[in-house]
């Protein structure tokens, strides 16, 4: 898994050395790549095997979450095309 990370780390680099020097405020916590597969669970989940996921990513997918009365909202903000 760890193998993929450069192209992974460079897909966090190439905004953030955009963003510097211009001004905009940006995470600077350290990277790690997630993906979360449930929020809020109702019951423990200690024990609970699942078998590896594996997947081909070809679309980067950049969103803003807002916070509103009715709960988060995410708005699409930009996509791009990986690979070939």
């Amino acid at each position: 898994m760890r193998a993929s990370w450069p192209a992974l780390l460079g897909l966090r680099d190439a905004p953030t050395r955009s963003l510097d020097g211009k001004g905009l405020a940006f995470d600077r916590k350290p990277f790690t790549p997630h993906v979360t597969l449930v929020r809020r669970c109702e019951r423990g989940s200690a024990g609970v095997m699942i078998e590896a996921i594996a997947w081909q990513v070809r679309d980067l997918v950049l969103y803003e979450s807002r916070s509103t009365t009715e709960g988060v909202r995410y708005i699409e903000c930009g996509t791009w095309k990986l690979g070939a």
